[in-house]
């Protein structure tokens, strides 16, 4: 049981890796934020294309 204690402990208190999590974080966030933005963007003409696709396989059958 203490062993299972102490090694909680190191894991909890280590910096190792902290750096490189952050750094995935802020990645995360930013591709996030460019997903967001290129719907916002390009919603109205994927809405065109969809619509017009949609269109043009119910015209055919």
């Amino acid at each position: 049981m203490l062993r299972m204690f102490v090694w909680l402990r190191d894991l909890v208190s280590r910096e190792q890796g902290q750096d490189m999590v952050e750094y995935a974080l802020i990645t995360v966030l930013i591709s996030l934020a460019i997903v967001l933005a290129a719907i916002g963007v390009l919603e109205g003409a994927f809405s065109d294309w969809a619509n017009g696709l949609k269109a043009e396989l119910l015209s055919k059958f």
